[in-house]
């Protein structure tokens, strides 16, 4: 008792001690938290010309915006919303005068990063409406509209320094370089101009001055091609005409005509090309300028068409182009695959070869486009060479199915005027094992990261492939495989009562429509209490500083008062535990006690697992509840069988094991059901049926409970 009375003392005489230092040290402190919050709240907020950055008013009259951190706090947005998009075309503006300037890559930036920002705001505002689909499409334009606006003047520049050279046909050369540059400025400055229009009827704002910078930059240009064009080329008139009305592969059509200059001068003996769509005829003019060709359709469409035929000088000619249209009609005929070499079986990386050659009625078709396909996959684009014939080389890619599938040679289109669509043989694709890795580590009080990789069993990276993550049955997660066959994701644990507990995640391959097969992998994560993300532990410490000495110093002088209260009350109960030991230790000396037995009841795993099954289904987990009614079934039935690496096997694999071994005695249609609702709940993204899950784990029951009459594994009493 004495010694509990000292110890007391000299805890309160520690209190005590504790008590003064705090007394001692809390004003400063508290003075100190005082003058920081002082100080913080002396700063001045930013003005709005302040926050307004790179913009200096024009007249006093100009509009004022304000700050968008602070717009719409009360909930009306209209004043942000018009400030970004003012912002937005603003900028655009600025670009077309960069762009007027030769400033191409200030106009560029103007609309690049922080124009995306700005735009990224107005959407967080606005939502996804058409006017930021054209603020982003008038970008868009407007950059592809610079581009061509560089492209024709350093090109200019070019041609220039060449003409001071005194280098002529270098000169032509740039020139017809230019005239096709001063084409796609005259149609992307047409585009933007519609942008623009688009733009300011959709927003409200005035775009009229750029609209003019637009079409100046492009008269300009223009005027200057057409100057280019006069004094460096002789221009050209060429007249074509045709007897049919119809034309066909088997029935080409038949071409005359006459090339000659602008003033009717004829162009003799002149090797020319003619352009119809993808097809280029090559002929000669006689004596006088006049043209004799036919021509063989194959990639146009059939029915009535207008053929634009145009003459195409070499590039140093001084002759300039020209063009000219023949009305006729395509008429349709088919095509038939002559195959020479195809694989018969094949298998997912595989490189195949398909050759062959196409003709029309025994006439071999040179320059046709085709399409080879297998199992209604593409394969790749070939064309045929001037004898008629292709070969194509390529791997086989994991999206062509496994099983039987067709080989399959078309053509591009099949309203054109050769038509193929043609199976010219048929392929078993093997199935490629695969095999899958996870690994995973708790990355913050509510999430997960999980991450692995997908290859093949020969190690090749599996890229661009689903994989599911599923925890209890139930997919909580999917993610896409890299270019590497690695895959990361975040899990949130927020639904997870597994504090301080281990949780399990698994990892899918399902492998649907694929050559590949399924696969799985399995991690397990121990889940803590870390106490909340960095955010909240500084927020936290905030809060924490911001309370008084004065207070910590009760809360921690009533935690040393409990903690004496405790250790008082302790060395009393010891004195007392000390006295009653004595009394019982006689007592034990006259009295025996006799042992009793309770009886022991164990219960099964299986037992134990199928009503978690039960209890999982029962909760609409229905895929972890087929999941552990597949453990039960396969643990049980696995201690009869006497096979090597069973425990490797694959699902339907171990099905076949026992389906052939005599010496286990079930129904096999249950285990094929169980099996194949397995197959669902473990690779499927979606979730099995209720009933489905239902009437398995019922037979599953009815099975189980047959070969437990055999096995001693049960519920026993001892």
């Amino acid at each position: 008792m004495n010694r509990s009375s000292s110890l007391y003392q000299r805890i309160f005489a520690v209190f005590l001690c504790y008590l003064l230092l705090v007394s001692v040290f809390s004003t400063p402190v508290v003075a100190t938290a005082g003058e920081t919050v002082a100080a913080a709240d002396a700063q001045p907020a930013l003005t709005e010309d302040e926050y307004v950055q790179g913009q200096t008013p024009s007249n006093n009259s100009s509009v004022r915006h304000e700050n968008p951190d602070t717009a719409g706090r009360d909930g009306d947005t209209t004043q942000l919303r018009a400030y970004l998009i003012e912002k937005m075309v603003t900028r655009l503006g600025d670009g077309t005068v960069e762009i007027e300037q030769g400033e191409y890559q200030r106009g560029r930036d103007l609309i690049g990063d922080e124009y995306s920002e700005l735009l990224d705001k107005y959407v967080d505002v606005e939502g996804s409406t058409g006017a930021s689909s054209r603020l982003e499409h008038t970008r868009e334009e407007q950059q592809e509209y610079g581009t061509d606006v560089q492209s024709y003047r350093d090109t200019y520049d070019e041609y220039q320094e060449a003409k001071q050279n005194g280098d002529e046909e270098r000169a032509r050369q740039l020139a017809r370089e230019l005239a096709e540059h001063e084409s796609n400025v005259s149609q992307t400055g047409l585009d933007l101009t519609t942008s623009y229009e688009r733009l300011s009827n959709r927003t409200g704002v005035e775009t009229n001055d750029s609209q003019e910078r637009i079409a100046n930059i492009t008269q300009n240009i223009t005027d200057q091609q057409a100057e280019i064009r006069a004094a460096e080329f002789v221009e050209t008139s060429l007249t074509l005409t045709t007897q049919q009305s119809q034309t066909s592969y088997l029935n080409p059509l038949s071409i005359t005509g006459q090339l000659t200059t602008a003033d009717g001068e004829s162009l003799s003996n002149q090797n020319i090309i003619l352009n119809t769509g993808s097809r280029q005829i090559q002929t000669q003019t006689d004596a006088e300028g006049h043209i004799a060709t036919t021509f063989r359709p194959r990639t146009l469409p059939q029915g009535e068409t207008t053929l634009t035929v145009r003459y195409v000088p070499e590039e140093t000619s001084i002759y300039y182009g020209s063009n000219t249209t023949l009305n006729t009609s395509i008429e349709q005929v088919s095509g038939s695959v002559s195959l020479s070499e195809a694989p018969a079986t094949t298998s997912f990386d595989d490189t195949v070869t398909v050759s062959g050659s196409v003709s029309v009625e025994d006439e071999q078709v040179s320059d046709l486009p085709l399409v080879v396909s297998m199992g209604g996959v593409e394969l790749g684009t070939v064309q045929t060479t001037d004898a008629g014939s292709f070969s194509l080389t390529e791997s086989v890619p994991a999206e062509v199915p496994a099983g039987e599938q067709s080989l399959t040679v078309s053509t591009t289109s099949q309203s054109q005027a050769i038509a193929i669509d043609e199976q010219v043989e048929t392929v078993m694709v093997e199935p490629t094992e695969t095999q899958l890795s996870v690994s995973g580590s708790q990355s913050s009080s509510s999430s997960v990261a999980l991450q692995g990789e997908l290859t093949t069993q020969t190690g090749k990276a599996l890229a661009g492939q689903s994989v599911l993550i599923k925890q209890n049955g139930s997919t909580v997660a999917s993610t896409t495989t890299n270019e590497n066959g690695r895959f990361q994701t975040a899990v949130s644990t927020s639904d997870l009562e597994a504090v301080n507990s281990t949780v399990a995640f698994a990892a899918v391959f399902p492998g649907e429509k694929t050559n590949l097969e399924q696969s799985r992998a399995v991690t397990e994560v121990t889940l803590r209490n870390l106490g909340g993300e960095s955010g909240s532990k500084t927020q936290e410490s905030g809060q924490l500083s911001g309370l008084t000495t004065a207070t910590v110093a009760i809360v921690a002088a009533i935690v040393i008062v409990v903690v004496a209260g405790f250790v008082w009350w302790r060395r009393r109960e010891d004195e007392a535990e000390e006295t009653t030991e004595k009394s019982e230790i006689d007592e034990s000396e006259t009295i025996t006690s006799e042992p009793v037995t309770e009886p022991s009841v164990s219960v099964s795993p299986a037992s134990s697992r199928l009503s978690l099954a039960t209890d999982a289904l029962a909760d609409g987990r229905t895929d972890h509840a087929i999941e552990l009614a597949y453990t039960v079934v396969r643990e049980q039935f696995s201690k009869q069988l006497r096979s090597d690496n069973i425990e490797q096997q694959t699902h339907w694999e171990w099905y076949q094991t026992v389906a052939d071994h005599s010496a286990v005695q079930t129904d096999l249609t249950v285990l094929q059901q169980l099996t194949v609702a397995y197959e669902h709940a473990a690779y499927r993204r979606e979730e099995l049926s209720a009933k489905d899950a239902s009437d398995t784990l019922s037979a599953v029951k009815m099975l189980l409970g047959e070969s437990q009459s055999t096995d001693t594994d049960g519920i026993t009493s001892d």
